[in-house]
């Protein structure tokens, strides 16, 4: 497949994450209690042509994507929101589209005294519509336990899902249990 993508991030009051890199994973959560306000906004977009590597000889698909995106941090408060739109046309069979996003808030304690140990709270709407009537909705609340800050960390959240699809509705609670580990 051949992919053709453009992306950028402004922060526009400052060095958003701290270190001079835009690290996706490093955006949830305001594990250094920023006394600053921070925040940044950003847009990408992915075109590209191809075959499925599941399906080799399948027929090409001309994919176009696009997503704004934006993230802000300030005292320990949190929040997080993304918005995208697709486009998959495959050779010889009608276009499928979707649209989505999802808005994430949340809240880190500050550390205590000389403990690593940072807990945090976020709550967490996603939705995605696909075109044909097929749609679905994540509801979902989370606990955090920051270790030594995203290089070791675990998560427990529950989900409630709603899924939708013409004349079927499932709807859905999940429990997860997450442990990070970055080396």
């Amino acid at each position: 497949m051949l992919f053709r993508s453009a992306s950028f991030n402004l922060d526009p009051l400052g060095d958003y994450v701290g270190n001079g890199k835009s690290y996706e994973s490093f955006r949830e959560g305001d594990l250094a209690y920023s006394p600053d306000l921070r925040g940044t906004v950003g847009a990408g977009v992915m075109h590209g042509r191809g075959s499925p590597t599941a399906a080799p000889n399948g027929p090409d698909i001309e994919s176009t994507s696009v997503n704004l995106n934006t993230s802000w941090k300030w005292m320990g408060c949190w929040a997080q929101a993304e918005w995208y739109w697709r486009s998959d046309d495959p050779a010889g069979a009608s276009t499928r589209g979707g649209v989505g996003g999802y808005a994430a808030f949340g809240y880190v304690l500050p550390k205590s005294g000389d403990s690593e140990l940072q807990w945090g709270l976020g709550v967490r709407f996603a939705e995605v519509d696909f075109e044909g009537g097929q749609d679905g909705r994540d509801y979902t609340a989370v606990l955090d336990m920051f270790v030594r800050g995203h290089a070791l960390k675990s998560q427990l959240e529950y989900t409630w899902r709603e899924r939708e699809i013409p004349g079927t509705q499932t709807d859905s609670n999940l429990i997860r249990f997450q442990f990070q580990l970055i080396f």
